[in-house]
């Protein structure tokens, strides 16, 4: 299950979004189900959170602005209020993946485009404070929270020959429950991330960041075109590691472990870097030893 619950860098992350007003029925989740069911990949692992776009008072005009400006048409609608859009977000999506659903969906009159949040923005900060976890799809295996049995009892698992398992809530949010990535607001969670490996779990937000020479040779070396693709091929060894530093402080942790043969904690960090090819971003995943002790973060490798 480990790729539908960690970021990653080379998966698409993608937000469809369902006009409700075009839906005959107040029971509009089933209805946007019963058709996504048959689009998913029997053979992936993915993450599924939904909601609906809520936000009321001042924020509403710059919901509308954000909707209209990121969103990608696959037909015409009429916006009259933010909260008549209901948003499925699903991550771990190969490119065949997303265009099987997408094109999947086209000819329902409330499919109405999706939005790209693979890349951090503004859109994809408030997906991550307005969005439920419904489920985890793990190959043809629904995985939901206790408290979701209400709602999946009457969708269409079993029809489209997925088996349906509930584990306690606790669990599920704990543990199957995926992060959508944003800036780190409060350093307090990689405190908690940190303290489940570490008797002690330090916030590593000053700590010294260590990039051996040799490292950093090999780094040129192996994955020069894509530092060059990031600007980041021709900088000095301090260089980089004040840049590592600043993109890994304001990012969440994951994979976290514990090497007990070789009393060495380390956990990954997905870091983005805006390319100087192309008008987007890339990522890279950077794996780091934490060495509490020293206060010192050692770079493992990034790629």
């Amino acid at each position: 299950m480990k790729n539908g619950l960690i970021p990653s860098n080379e998966r698409k992350e993608i937000a469809f979004v369902f006009d409700r007003n075009q839906i005959e029925t107040y029971s509009y989740g089933f209805t946007i189900f019963s058709n996504l069911f048959p689009l998913f990949d029997r053979k992936s692992c993915n993450s599924i959170l939904g909601g609906d776009y809520i936000g009321d008072g001042i924020i509403k005009d710059g919901l509308k602005k954000l909707l209209l400006e990121n969103i990608i048409t696959r037909r015409e609608f009429n916006y009259i209020d933010n909260n008549q859009f209901f948003i499925v977000y699903i991550n771990n999506l190969s490119e065949k993946m997303f265009e099987t659903i997408n094109d999947g969906l086209k000819d329902f009159n409330y499919y109405i485009g999706y939005f790209d949040i693979t890349y951090s923005s503004i859109l994809k900060s408030y997906f991550s404070t307005i969005l439920n976890h419904l489920f985890l799809k793990n190959r043809s295996t629904i995985i939901t929270g206790a408290e979701e049995d209400n709602l999946f009892c009457n969708y269409p698992v079993e029809e489209n020959q997925y088996k349906w398992v509930s584990v306690p809530v606790l669990f599920f949010n704990l543990f199957l429950s995926y992060k959508v990535e944003r800036e780190v607001l409060n350093h307090s969670d990689k405190l908690f991330s940190i303290n489940a490996i570490s008797e002690i779990g330090s916030d590593f937000s000053n700590f010294t960041l260590l990039i051996e020479e040799d490292k950093f040779s090999y780094l040129i070396k192996q994955k020069g075109i894509n530092l060059e693709r990031a600007g980041l091929a021709n900088l000095t060894l301090q260089e980089f590691e004040h840049l590592v530093k600043l993109k890994i402080s304001n990012n969440y942790i994951y994979n976290l472990s514990f090497l007990e043969e070789y009393k060495v904690i380390k956990f990954n960090v997905m870091i983005e870097i805006k390319r100087t090819d192309k008008n987007k971003s890339m990522k890279f995943s950077v794996s780091l030893e934490y060495k509490e002790e020293l206060k010192l973060l050692r770079l493992i490798t990034m790629f």
